[in-house]
């Protein structure tokens, strides 16, 4: 209900998202001395964290990942590089996909850690979007994390790693909220304008109230069955996937019915809705990429939910 409601008033919500998902992770599964030093000041506000996942050749096939952590007594030692890290240069910690074990199938081997962002050996890169926002690269080279840090266990991370995308992907679908925002302020302007007096207009509003119902009767479920402690892995990619696709659709039938005005930014002379239109168009496409694309979502609901084999 909180993330809705800061995504409805559109308050940049995506360290507190961030935070309820690494937060989560580290009390399911990290070490005892971990939760001490972390949750009490992530409760606090204190900490921002990122996701160390994606790699220059490892985004959609996460398990394709090759930064290496090697054992070293009672440290491992990090070498690798991670790409389009949101909050990377503002996070304390970033929670870290590496692979212990190089020898294993791809989806075995994996660890994961919550890595400080300040130990030696880390750089940070700015990656600048069109959106003008930022996203980072990080590199690794040499950097040593304690074991203290490691969540769950060695080389059975994919199984926490699934865990927290299924977490992720919530918390993308959540953000649909912004479309409510969106389809309020758009109802209001096309009244002032007298075009909900066209039939086509109210049809096109109709189906895009009936999107974002929908959208939250699949968010809630998949909210309840995480609270019940389930991995939800199918139910997870439907939310995430009929969320972002229904932003999709918003921001494309909203330009339909308000023209190029609609493609006006913020601050922009004549710009509609404080520029909210440009924005639910410009960040359709990143949201349907975040957390695993479009069609990695609708391959783990053919896998997991319909019980179909991948070709080959």
């Amino acid at each position: 209900v909180f993330h809705e409601t800061m995504a409805y008033h559109r308050m940049p919500i995506i360290a507190l998202i961030l935070s309820s998902l690494v937060g989560n992770v580290v009390a399911y599964f990290g070490s005892d001395a971990l939760k001490a030093e972390i949750l009490p000041r992530a409760s606090a506000g204190e900490l921002l964290f990122c996701l160390l996942y994606t790699e220059p050749d490892a985004g959609s096939d996460l398990a394709a990942l090759t930064t290496r952590a090697e054992e070293d007594g009672d440290y491992y030692v990090v070498n690798g590089t991670k790409i389009y890290t949101s909050l990377g240069h503002l996070a304390n910690y970033g929670l870290l996909a590496a692979r212990t074990n190089p020898e294993a199938p791809k989806r075995q081997g994996i660890s994961l850690f919550l890595l400080p962002l300040d130990s030696e050996g880390v750089t940070v890169s700015p990656i600048y979007t069109m959106g003008d926002g930022r996203v980072n690269e990080e590199v690794f080279t040499d950097v040593r994390v304690h074991r203290d840090y490691m969540i769950g266990e060695k080389d059975s991370g994919w199984f926490v790693l699934t865990m927290a995308l299924g977490l992720e992907r919530g918390s993308i679908a959540g953000v649909a909220a912004q479309g409510r925002a969106f389809l309020d302020g758009l109802i209001d302007l096309l009244r002032e304008t007298g075009m909900t007096s066209d039939p086509v207009v109210c049809q096109s509003l109709a189906e895009m109230e009936t999107v974002l119902e929908v959208s939250d009767l699949l968010n809630w479920n998949l909210t309840t069955l995480l609270g019940k402690g389930d991995v939800p892995i199918t139910e997870a990619a439907m939310a995430k996937l009929y969320s972002s696709e229904s932003m999709r659709r918003m921001g494309s039938e909203a330009l339909n019915m308000l023209g190029f005005a609609g493609l006006l930014r913020r601050g922009s002379p004549g710009a509609l809705l404080e520029g909210l239109s440009e924005y639910q168009y410009q960040m359709a496409p990143m949201i349907s990429i975040g957390a695993g694309s479009t069609e990695i979502m609708q391959g783990i609901i053919a896998r997991t939910g319909l019980g179909l084999a991948a070709k080959g």
